[in-house]
Parts: C-alpha cells; structure tokens; sequence
C-alpha cells in the first residue's frame, strides 16, 4: 500500500483560516493570508505574482519574520518552504501546536 502525501510529511499542517501576513518577494511587499502553515512551511494566497525559486520572507505578527523560497503553485496560490535551523524550527512548531490545540478546545 502507498502511504498518502500526508503519511510522509516531515511536519503536520496546520489550518489558519486566512491569517493575514505581508510577504517580501521579489524586493516588494505584497498583502497575502496564511492558507495553512507547519514547521516546514506553507501555503499561502497572495495580492500580487510569486513563481518557483523565489526568495521570501513571511511576516507575521506572532510568528515574526520566516524567510524561505517558493516550491510549488498550486491553483489558490503558492507554497513556500522555510530556511531555518533547528531550534527556531523547534519552537515554530511549539507555537503551531499551540494554535491547534486552541482551536481544538475553543
């Protein structure tokens, strides 16, 4: 049996319901939303255009700066991929869990 997409990912997705962010591609600040988000990257839904291989840095107002690169386009938008180490991995992941335990218990 072949595992799912979601079976072999390194880091579980987590839902934000369109958390609004402004992401720097390009050299250009761009309005976008957070569509999910995990200690790998996310994906996201952008005002303006953002093609594979482009540098990009995620501002978010809890989470703080993330840089990392677009990996793929999907039909709502991009995903990007995180460049960071382990520690700031680590507690990337301690406050998504937190997020989602919230939303569970809300």
């Amino acid at each position: 049996m072949t595992p799912s997409p979601e079976d072999l990912r390194r880091h579980r997705r987590i839902p934000v319901d369109g958390r609004r962010a402004r992401l720097l591609i390009d050299g250009a600040w761009q309005n976008g939303r957070l569509i999910d988000i995990s200690g790998g990257g996310a994906a996201l839904a952008i005002d303006g255009r953002a093609s594979v291989g482009d540098r990009v840095v995620l501002s978010d107002t809890e989470l703080g700066l993330i840089s990392g690169s677009i990996v793929r386009r999907r039909e709502d938008g991009p995903s990007m991929i995180f460049d960071m180490d382990d520690k700031r991995r680590g507690a990337l992941v301690d406050t998504l869990t937190l997020w989602h335990n919230e939303a569970l218990f809300a």
